[in-house]
C-alpha cells in the first residue's frame, strides 16, 4: 500500500489536449444485435448484471479486435448463478463481440434503468452481413452453479481472490472517497481514487466503462506505450478518461493491457465495491465523478478521471 498523503495529491479534474488521444473506435459496418427480452423466464438484480457485463466485456477485450473466436464463452453471475454466454460462430472475433456487449449495454441501461430488475435476454450478433455468434443472459439452474469455460475469466477470479488476501485489500472500506485498490490480474498495478463529489447518473457511469473497453480492445495488440483513452457515456455528457505519464527519460510505462486492467479494478472494486472473496457487494455503488492515479511497483505510470 501506499502513503495516504498521495491520494490528497490527486486533481480534482484535469484537461486532455484533443491531439493526444487515440482515435476512437468505430463499431464494425453492419452490426446489429435484435435484443429479445424475456421477463417471464427471470428477472436479474441489475447492480449484478452491470457488474460482470463490464468484466466480461473486459475479458473479452483482452484478445484483442481482430483475433478469431473460437469457443464459447460462458461467464458466472457468481450471485444469482446465472450466467452471460458468449457462443461465436465462423468468423467471429473479440471485437466484435465485444462491441456487442457495448450495444446490450446501453440498451439495457436505457430500457431497464437502474434500479429496475432486468429480464433474461438473448441475442443474435451479426456484422458486414453475416451472422457472427449468440450472447445469451441465462437463469440459474436451480442447484446448479455455471462454470467459467474462458481459461482467462477462470485465471483472473482465482489472481482475484490470492491478492486480495495477500494484501487485506478485503478489509478496508472500499467506499471511503479516497483510497488504493490493487488490481487482481496484477498487484504490480495499483490504482489510487478520489471520489470529487459530482453527480453522475448510473447509467453514465456504466456506459462509460462500457465503452472504455471497447477502446483498450481496438488498441490491445498495439504494443507501443502511449495509452491515451477518451470514452464517453452513450449520451456523451460524462467521459471516462487515461493517459499514461513520462516516466525517467520520457519513457512510458503505461500498455494498453494495463489500462485495461485497470479500469476494470476501478469499476469493479471502487465504483460497484465488490469483493469476490465475499462473494457480494460491500457497499453500494458510487454513482458520482472520481480522479485516479495508476502506480506500477510504486512508480506512478498514468493518470485519469471519470466525469
Amino acid at each position: 500500500m501506499y502513503a495516504p498523503s498521495k491520494l490528497c495529491k490527486i486533481p480534482l479534474n484535469w484537461s486532455f489536449p484533443s491531439s493526444i488521444a487515440a482515435l476512437p473506435p468505430r463499431p464494425p459496418p453492419g452490426l446489429r444485435l435484435p435484443l429479445i427480452w424475456d421477463p417471464d423466464d427471470h428477472e436479474f438484480e441489475p447492480k449484478e448484471l452491470w457488474l460482470h457485463l463490464v468484466a466480461c466485456q473486459s475479458v473479452l477485450a483482452s484478445y484483442g479486435e481482430y483475433q478469431r473466436m473460437l469457443d464459447k464463452d460462458v461467464f458466472p453471475l457468481v450471485i444469482s448463478k446465472g450466467a452471460i454466454v458468449v457462443q461465436p460462430m465462423e468468423r467471429a472475433t473479440y471485437g466484435v463481440m465485444v462491441w456487442a456487449l457495448l450495444v446490450i449495454g446501453v440498451q439495457m441501461a436505457q430500457r431497464y434503468p437502474m434500479p429496475q430488475a432486468i429480464p433474461t435476454l438473448s441475442t443474435t450478433v451479426s456484422a458486414h452481413g453475416v451472422l457472427r455468434g449468440h450472447i445469451r443472459i441465462q437463469k440459474p439452474v436451480l442447484g446448479v452453479a455455471p462454470v467459467a469455460t474462458s481459461e482467462k475469466a477462470g485465471s483472473d477470479h482465482s489472481t482475484s481472490m490470492k491478492a486480495r488476501r495477500r494484501n487485506g485489500s478485503d478489509l478496508s472500506l472500499l467506499t471511503a472517497d479516497t483510497g488504493s485498490k490493487p488490481c487482481f490480474e496484477d498487484p504490480n498495478l495499483v490504482v489510487h481514487y478520489r471520489f470529487t463529489k459530482r453527480p453522475l447518473s448510473p447509467g453514465q457511469v456504466f456506459t462509460a466503462f462500457l465503452n472504455g473497453n471497447v477502446f483498450c480492445s481496438d488498441h490491445e495488440e498495439e504494443s507501443y506505450r502511449d495509452v491515451s483513452v477518451v470514452a464517453f457515456s452513450s449520451d456523451r455528457l460524462v467521459s471516462m478518461r487515461l493517459k499514461g505519464v513520462e516516466f525517467g527519460s520520457g519513457v512510458k510505462q503505461l500498455s494498453w493491457r494495463l489500462a485495461r486492467i485497470a479500469l476494470r479494478e476501478l469499476w469493479q472494486g471502487v465504483v460497484m465495491a465488490f469483493i469476490y472473496d465475499r462473494g457480494g457487494f460491500v457497499d453500494e455503488p458510487r454513482w458520482e465523478s472520481v480522479s485516479f492515479l495508476l502506480f506500477y511497483g510504486g512508480v506512478r505510470i498514468g493518470q485519469g478521471s471519470l466525469g
